[in-house]
């Protein structure tokens, strides 16, 4: 896991061979301007554009008679105290942070302008949350993101929960480093009293 300063770092990023990097971040700003979906054709996959009489209907360029393809497109800032960066989130990454599609978002719950940031994307402003990012080029794109561990307590346990984390290595008796002497093994006192 890498702070946000360690990812933008281009000597980090060549030392590391890799494109793809965790950070434990949350969303600082969003660019409501540049809106949030974008729609494209099912047939050809460019952008489609809606109707000039206002309507919910799209056409494209090249293709007649398509049906609609919403996707989230979403660019902010994130930030882990460490330092702000500007990220994209396409479809995939909004996906896994709203746990819902773009087109359900937009049915269920009547968000049809891209301009207008709907409460639930709004309400994921300052959560803590583990962002999978790509960095593409000098583009850092977040492709996937989960809730950070949560550690609740009481007086009988301790649970630990974690989308998709593994569970927590069982120890190797074998390797317990701590041998009882020969007096103490269970047991021998009850053969000696036997005979």
């Amino acid at each position: 896991m890498l702070t946000l300063l360690e990812l933008t770092s281009a000597q980090r990023a060549q030392e590391q061979n890799s494109t793809r990097f965790r950070c434990h971040a949350w969303i600082g700003k969003i660019y409501e301007k540049r809106g949030w979906f974008y729609v494209h054709c099912s047939k050809c996959n460019k952008k489609v554009y809606p109707e000039q009489d206002g309507s919910l209907n799209y056409v494209c360029k090249d293709d007649d008679d398509i049906s609609p393809k919403f996707k989230f497109f979403l660019n902010a800032i994130i930030n882990d105290s460490t330092k702000p960066v500007d990220v994209t989130f396409f479809d995939e990454g909004m996906v896994a942070l709203l746990k819902t599609t773009c087109a359900e978002m937009m049915t269920n719950n009547g968000y049809t302008d891209p301009k207008m940031l709907p409460k639930e994307i709004h309400d994921m402003i300052g959560k803590p949350k583990i962002m999978h990012i790509s960095v593409r080029g000098k583009q850092y794109v977040v492709t996937n993101v989960s809730d950070p561990l949560v550690v609740h307590t009481s007086t009988d346990n301790i649970q630990q929960q974690h989308m998709g984390a593994p569970p927590p290595k069982t120890p190797n008796p074998k390797l317990n480093q701590q041998k009882r002497h020969l007096d103490e093994s269970p047991g021998k006192h009850n053969k000696l009293n036997t005979t």
